[in-house]
C-alpha cells in the first residue's frame, strides 16, 4: 500500500504535506478500486495507467 501512495503523489504533493494527511490508505484504496472497476482517476492516468502504476509498485522495495 504504501508504495501505491509513493508511487501515485511522488512529486506532486510534497513529503511534508504527505506526512499530515491521515487518511492516506483510505484514499490510495478507493483510487485503486475505482481504476479496477474502470473508472480511472487523474492520479493514475498521470502515472500511464493502472498495470503501469501497480508494476511501477512492486519493482520497489
Amino acid at each position: 500500500m504504501k508504495n501505491l501512495y509513493d508511487v501515485l503523489f511522488e512529486g506532486q504533493i510534497p513529503s511534508g504535506m504527505r506526512k499530515l494527511f491521515k487518511g492516506q490508505k483510505q484514499a490510495v484504496d478507493e483510487i485503486m478500486r475505482r481504476a479496477a472497476e474502470g473508472t480511472e482517476s487523474e492520479w493514475i492516468a498521470e502515472k500511464g495507467g493502472l498495470e503501469e502504476v501497480l508494476n511501477f509498485s512492486s519493482q520497489r522495495s
